[in-house]
């Protein structure tokens, strides 16, 4: 058993739905993952993905039919230019701006230097240039296909 987002470990399953329901919209399900916004902040996105354990009880005491759940923060980023040297880009938090007090390629996403973001790529079989495109996207769906 797991704890839901927004809930504590002990509470009953239906507590625990009819809290999650109050504070997060399902943008999208399938049987093994669920994408979800807080209501109260729209651009709060989560991608959970349920992981089948296996097919017979493990070390750890799991057994067939059991899941383990990851919740994955999927934060749009922005893509902004090195003033210094616009050929350069990074890709940063959404709410950057310049006045912040680090140099702008401390704030990077740590998959975002041109090496790390080809090899992301070519493992989701898409082009660097796509992968950015959805990275920075304001549709959660498509935030979600990149962080998948």
């Amino acid at each position: 058993m797991f704890a839901l987002p927004g809930t504590r470990a002990g509470t009953s399953e239906r507590e625990s739905m009819a809290k999650l329901a109050e504070e997060w919209k399902t943008l999208t399900q399938t049987e093994t993952y669920w994408l979800r916004s807080r209501k109260s902040q729209p651009s709060e996105v989560v991608l959970e993905c349920a992981i089948r354990v296996g097919e017979h009880e493990d070390a750890h005491g799991f057994t067939e039919g059991e899941y383990m759940v990851y919740e994955f923060e999927i934060p749009q980023l922005k893509l902004v230019k090195d003033p210094k040297n616009p050929s350069l880009g990074y890709l940063v938090p959404l709410g950057y701006d310049a006045s912040w007090p680090h140099p702008l390629k401390d704030y990077e996403a740590w998959f975002a230097t041109q090496e790390k973001l080809d090899a992301v790529a070519d493992s989701a079989n898409t082009h660097p240039d796509e992968l950015v495109k959805k990275l920075t996207s304001k549709n959660p769906k498509s935030r979600a296909g990149a962080y998948r």
